[in-house]
């Protein structure tokens, strides 16, 4: 680029006032037609259209003649960046100098520039028309008149002013393509500067959070209209500019989570419209005591702050702030000295400091509303002036451990409704409670120093929520000498209180009783039965309480009672005024022998759960429908038969006898209950299954440890049955009815000890679990019965997925370890694979939707996932090869299985080849490998002992697979794991 002179008619960002004026054209060109319209501005005219820069061209020049006409005065008017190109003969045509002159005054203008180029001529001779241009002229003034040569003085004036613009001299460059790339780099940076600055000086919002590369961030001289600047979670920022002072319309600056940054600006006092600041999790040790010129701050985040030892007791100044988090600054030592109101303080967050005593000007925070002080290790008392806290709602103590005492409450506290003091070792309450009127949650959890409550406790007219679990040496509950009428919820778990008082009858309105693991009550006073609203009563681990006491009238509330672990005998006939009861635990109530009839009473009852009462032997008649009945658990009873009443259950749908061990056989009507989709029968040895197979609509079926001999009726009519656990029976052959549950997904076979033969099997089968099954461990020959059936299964899922192969994009999905329930996200692109083969515990495995993946369970230590994991990406007619290791005592058989359907023998290859267990492949794709396919490589074949890795690489990305195997068919080690990368 050529400068002739200094002078630029163009304004820099700096000078830039705020105008905001669209122009219709980006670019105006001027330049003679005769010389370069069908050559250099042609060209020059389609980089700028394809830049997609708007631009206007004149091409009507020379048909309109000597005259300029209105419409190209508006396109000069209307342009920003005017392109003049001076060529030989440009200076000969009135309409170019017209179209010059105009451009010179509308130049001068702010926002816009001239570029001049000089085309095949010498600039000196353009800006003191010589050469060609001092012909021209001479042309111009012949017989000119007075009129005529003012408009030549204008024609010279432009030109020389112009011409010393700096320019563009095409004699310097060796292509004409070059200037134009030039040309064009020069218009778009000084558009994009121009729109970059506009964009700048309106911006509100500038949020580079979470740019973890930044390390700083720009100045801000340009952005006086900035209201809200975020840089959360920028990590490498290590300081704020000191320009941030410029920001006068600056309300919210987030540097949370910029670890790196120590201090702030001492411009940041200028931030006068500022209203909210966060600087949580930085490293920042003191706050500048300047800070009290942030006059409009409401919102001040500190929390996590692990440098910061102290506060400017000029945060005190702060008088509009309404919020101050100081969670878990764990150095902070002291708060300030409060001299004056803080008049609108409303929340202070003290918790996880290692503050010793609060001071007692506490009480200028006249508006507070909430304290929290929660693990405030170091705390032992409150300062009395916290009672002057009028307008105090929330005060949390949680888990402070060294905070002995709670100050007298020498007024009302008529705000406060929240006060938790759990985990601490508070000995007492102050009779003075009761002037915590307003008082609704009282949580007194884990306080194990606490004894006994004071009296005036029950004076709290409001409290809806008492909470005294665990707070294991309070011994009594102190006398409700007139109503609490509010309370709703009263937890008295895990004390060690002996009994209820008989005034328990005042908690009117109490909907929720806990009493679980109070291992000193015996009885329940009679009065309980007359809480009208209570809805639960929760008597869990109770193990002394011997009787539940007579019912004497409804409790029509009441729709959980739980007594599970209780030493009770037996329930009252009375049961049935718990009208709505709808679930009743009574499980291990190891001396409950019977039930009463009244029972069958309970017309909404739901659950009713008795497992493991081992002394239960009967169960009586069902003398009427209980209609609402839908589980009933008797599991682990000594239960001998069931009453032929049952077909009264007729909303029956889970019925569990699991370890039922006297039970012999089930009545002839089990098949009315038409809704029964759930039987458990496992570990009940004695018992015939004979009319199984009228419950149509069964979809799962438990008999493990079936007697000898014994097998299962017909299952042919289960056709919905999905679910069918055969494990720990003594039976030679499964069922041949199998084959026709076309509805079947888990097959559990485990420890069929005596398994010899396996019937053609469902396609709909998902899941085997076969762990214990010796005969599993020993069969090697893939012709085997067994094996034939197993390998005809997973070709019919071959078919089933075949014709589905399709592309897929897997960004979004999961990469992790199902068993320890650890995800994590990946990006990588995989286009199709087929994953078949035998996994571990720990293995890791990616999961895409529609999976039609299937497991066979073999051994709880070494196999737990056979992936025949036919995903919906199959990829025609080629069998996939496989891992084929990680189980004990299968190598032979997987061998055999790898050897006779997953692998591809090469030319003189034997089928009882174990060579390809050395090279350990995890996923390999098909011999169909398109380009745009990750092409396999091993990586890695050494000793099984060691890892292993299988590299799948290409346009579409990377995958790691990366395994440790134990043996050649050992124990996995636990350390397994997969990597994906994209």
């Amino acid at each position: 680029m050529t400068s002739t002179n200094t002078q630029i008619i163009s304004y820099s960002p700096s000078s830039s006032s705020k105008s905001t004026h669209q122009f219709t054209y980006e670019v105006f060109l001027s330049f003679r037609g005769e010389d370069t319209r069908y050559g250099f501005t042609d060209h020059l005219y389609e980089a700028l259209i394809s830049c997609g820069i708007r631009t206007f061209r004149d091409d009507e020049e020379l048909a309109r003649g000597g005259i300029i006409a209105s419409e190209l005065l508006e396109a000069i008017e209307e342009s920003k960046i005017f392109v003049i190109i001076f060529s030989e003969n440009y200076a000969a045509s009135r309409w170019c100098l017209d179209e010059l002159v105009k451009i010179s005054e509308c130049g001068a203008t702010e926002g816009r520039r001239i570029l001049p180029i000089f085309y095949h001529v010498d600039p000196s001779h353009v800006r003191k028309q010589r050469g060609s241009y001092e012909k021209a002229f001479v042309d111009h003034e012949k017989e000119a008149d007075e009129e005529k040569r003012e408009k030549i003085q204008k024609w010279r004036s432009a030109l020389a002013k112009v011409g010393n613009l700096a320019g563009y001299d095409l004699q310097k460059y060796q292509y004409e393509a070059r200037l134009i790339k030039e040309i064009i780099d020069v218009i778009l940076k000084e558009l994009n500067s121009k729109l970059l600055l506009h964009y700048l000086e309106e911006l509100k919002i500038l949020n580079l959070s979470e740019s973890q590369q930044l390390n700083e961030i720009p100045h801000f001289s340009n952005m006086s209209n900035l209201e809200q600047l975020n840089v959360k979670g920028c990590r490498s920022l290590d300081n704020v500019d000191s320009s941030v002072g410029f920001l006068k319309k600056l309300t919210l600056l987030n540097l949370r989570g910029c670890q790196k940054i120590r201090s702030l600006p001492s411009t940041i006092q200028n931030l006068v419209s500022l209203k909210s600041l966060y600087i949580d999790g930085t490293a920042i040790e003191e706050l500048p005591s300047s800070i009290c010129h942030l006059t409009s701050l409401q919102v001040l985040s500190i929390s996590e702050c692990k440098n910061l030892r102290s506060l400017p007791s000029s945060i005190c100044r702060l008088k509009y702030l309404e919020e101050l988090n100081l969670y878990d600054c764990s150095n902070l030592e002291t708060f300030p000295e409060i001299m004056e109101d803080m008049e609108c303080l409303k929340s202070l967050d003290l918790s996880g400091t290692c503050i010793k005593e609060l001071p007692s000007s506490i009480e200028f925070l006249k508006h507070l509303v909430d304290l929290r002080l929660v693990k405030c290790e170091n705390l032992r008392s409150l300062p009395s002036s916290i009672c002057r806290l009028k307008y105090l709602k929330g005060l949390n103590l949680f888990d402070c451990p060294n905070f002995e005492t709670f100050p007298e409450i020498m007024e009302d506290m008529e705000s406060l409704q929240e006060l938790d003091l759990s985990g601490t070792c508070i000995k007492e309450l102050p009779s003075s409670i009761e002037f915590l009127k307003h008082l609704v949650d009282l949580q007194l959890v884990k306080c194990e120093n606490l004894r006994s409550l004071p009296s005036s406790i029950c004076r709290l007219k409001y409290l809806e929520k008492l909470n005294l679990s665990d707070c294991s040496n309070l011994e009594t509950f102190p006398k409700i000498m007139e109503d609490m009428e509010c309370l709703k919820l009263l937890v008295l778990s895990g004390t060690c209180i002996k009994e209820l008082p008989s005034s328990i009858e005042f908690l009117k309105h109490l909907t929720d009783l806990r009493l679980v693991k109070c291992e000193n009550l015996r009885s329940l006073p009679s009065s309980i039965c007359r809480l009208k609203y209570l809805e639960e009563l929760n008597l869990y681990d109770c193990s002394n309480l011997e009787n539940f006491p007579e019912i004497m009238e409804d409790m029509e509330c009441l729709y959980l009672l739980n007594l599970s672990g209780t030493c009770i005998k037996e329930l009252p006939s009375s049961i049935e005024f718990l009208k709505h009861l709808t679930y009743l635990r009574l499980v291990k109530c190891e001396n409950l022998r019977s039930l009463p009839s009244s029972i069958c009473r309970l017309k909404y009852l739901e659950k009713l759960d008795l497992y493991d009462c081992s002394n239960l032997e009967t169960f009586p008649e069902i003398m009427e429908d209980m209609e609402s009945l839908q589980e009933l658990d008797l599991g682990g009873t000594c239960i001998k038969e069931l009453p032929s009443s049952i077909g009264y259950l007729n909303h029956l749908i889970h019925l569990h006898l699991s370890h039922c061990k006297n039970l012999r056989s089930l009545p002839s009507n089990i098949g009315r209950l038409k809704l029964l989709q759930k039987v458990c029968l496992g570990g009940c040895p004695n018992l015939v299954t004979e009319g199984i197979e009228n419950l149509i609509n069964l979809g799962l079926l438990e008999t493990q440890y079936l007697m000898d001999g014994v097998t299962l009726s017909d299952l042919r009519c289960l056709s919905l049955l999905k679910r069918l656990d055969l494990s720990q029976n003594n039976m030679r052959h499964i069922p041949t009815a199998i084959t026709q549950l076309c509805n079947l997904r888990c097959l559990n076979i485990s420890h069929c000890k005596m398994l010899e033969e396996i019937p053609e099997l469902p396609s709909s089968l998902r899941e085997i679990n076969a762990h214990d099954c010796p005969i599993f461990g020993t069969l090697s020959n893939p012709s085997t019965l067994l094996w034939y059936f197993l390998l005809k299964w997973f070709k019919k899922i071959e078919v089933m997925m075949q014709g589905k192969s399709q592309k897929m994009n897997i960004q979004g999905y999961t990469v992790g370890n199902p068993i320890t329930n650890h995800f994590s996200d990946f990006n990588s692109r995989i286009a199709y694979t087929h994953q078949v083969g035998i996994l571990s515990y720990e293995l890791y495995e990616f999961g895409i939707c529609n999976w039609l993946s299937s497991t066979i369970l073999i051994s709880s230590t070494t196999a737990v996932f056979v992936s025949i994991g036919i995903c919906p990406m199959w990829a025609g007619d080629d069998l996939h090869k496989l891992v084929a290791g990680n189980v004990e005592k299968l190598g032979n058989f997987l061998e055999g299985f790898s050897g006779e359907y997953f692998r591809v023998l090469g030319d003189g290859e034997s089928k009882d080849s174990k060579t390809f267990l050395q090279g350990y492949k995890s996923i390999l794709t098909s011999k169909i490998i398109e380009d745009s396919l990750p092409e396999p490589r091993i990586v890695d074949q050494k000793n099984m002992e060691e890892e292993h890795k299988v590299v799948l690489s290409g346009k579409a990305g990377e995958v790691d697979y990366l395994h440790s195997l134990h043996g050649q068919i050992g124990k996995p080690k636990a350390n397994v794991f997969t990597r994906f990368t994209g």
